[in-house]
């Protein structure tokens, strides 16, 4: 993903160049959105916590100049202003906390859009060719889809394998002799696992909870009424 994205900035700037002469500016915009990709390669030889949010910084900043650089929302590459997102949706991992980078790139997309802003107001904004603006666009869109594809792969294969973790410890618990049961504080069975004891239902553990199941209610048995007389007092 790093150097596919990498290779399409490079193949942009290059059309770009050749069928119109691109301001310096844009240039350079396009190779600092390249460079993040380009040092996402090391995700390959060294995937860590700290490098996927390092990276994702590296993207923040790289959108920002950019952005400041071409005038933003009004300029020459309004498109790379959704990098921050697709980043944050390739950077995502568990070890940092579930979508905590995608919540981060979404937040940081209104950074380019001031820095555009900032730079428009202050420098003002040329004209530039229409169909670099829609090949950025174009470029942001492919992005955001193969981002949007890879995270997905990434969720459905963890989910996988938490189903596949659990099918194996389900199957060993359903063979132990003895039963196994998950229960609620209120003695309420939630689940069984095993071989119970002859003596015990597990419908009636699941229906009626363990405490009930073991020690079944039973009725009192109330005295009998007396309806012998009364015995005669012996004469003194």
């Amino acid at each position: 993903m790093a150097r596919g994205w990498a290779a399409a900035v490079a193949l942009t700037a290059l059309a770009a160049q050749s069928f119109a002469r691109l301001e310096p500016t844009v240039l350079a915009a396009l190779l600092l959105t390249a460079a993040p990709g380009v040092a996402g390669v090391a995700l390959m030889v060294r995937d860590t916590a700290g490098l996927r949010f390092s990276l994702m910084g590296g993207w923040l900043l790289a959108t920002v100049a950019a952005a400041g650089l071409t005038g933003g929302a009004t300029g020459a590459t309004p498109g790379l202003l959704l990098l921050p997102l697709a980043a944050g949706l390739v950077l995502d991992d568990p070890r940092i906390g579930e979508d905590r980078l995608i919540r981060l790139g979404t937040a940081g997309l209104a950074l380019p859009l001031i820095s555009g802003l900032i730079s428009t107001l202050l420098i003002g904004s040329t004209a530039q060719p229409p169909v670099l603006a829609a090949a950025s666009g174009l470029l942001a869109v492919l992005a955001l889809a193969g981002a949007a594809r890879l995270s997905s792969h990434r969720r459905m294969a963890r989910l996988t394998r938490a189903e596949q973790d659990g099918a194996l410890v389900q199957a060993v618990l359903n063979a132990q002799p003895g039963l196994t049961l998950l229960l609620e504080p209120t003695g309420r069975a939630l689940a069984a696992w095993g071989t119970p004891p002859p003596s015990v239902s597990v419908p009636a553990l699941m229906d009626q909870g363990l405490i009930a199941a073991v020690h079944a209610p039973t009725a009192l048995a109330s005295p009998a009424p007396c309806n012998a007389p009364p015995r005669a007092s012996r004469p003194r």
